[in-house]
């Protein structure tokens, strides 16, 4: 394969990859909605707590795009892309010193409003240190 055709075919390569892991990954919303159609015994119950879950990603994506839209608007961007950094770096430190030795505060049994919170909160990086 020429190298041209593979610096066009990277993004899908990589967009692909994070797709896979989205799925995969036990807190991106599946296990939920699979736990709440165990709980209630219902097919039916997996497939609409897929809406909250996608509801509530949408909310996030919209509360952080607009959030750093309006941001950007009032600070220089060097500024918010330097102060973003810290606060990811010292979100990752305060997870590996301290972040998952807390008991977790929610269980596996909730509603689809409360799904839909959950999913706002992980999408957002929000939650508490139960995900």
């Amino acid at each position: 394969m020429s190298a041209a055709r593979m610096e066009e075919l990277w993004p899908w390569l990589a967009l692909a990859g994070l797709g896979f892991y989205h799925g995969v990954n036990p807190t991106m919303g599946w296990l939920f909605a699979v736990a709440l159609g165990l709980h209630r015994r219902s097919f039916r119950a997996v497939l609409l707590s897929l809406v909250p879950i996608a509801l509530g990603h949408a909310t996030a994506i919209a509360l952080v795009l607009g959030a750093a839209l309006a941001l950007g608007l009032v600070v220089d961007p060097v500024i918010v892309g330097r102060v973003a950094a810290v606060l990811l770096i010292g979100w990752a430190v305060w997870h590996v010193v301290r972040g998952h030795r807390q008991r977790p505060r929610v269980g596996m049994q909730t509603g689809l409003v409360g799904l839909a919170v959950w999913s706002c909160f992980v999408a957002t990086d929000m939650a508490p240190d139960s995900c």
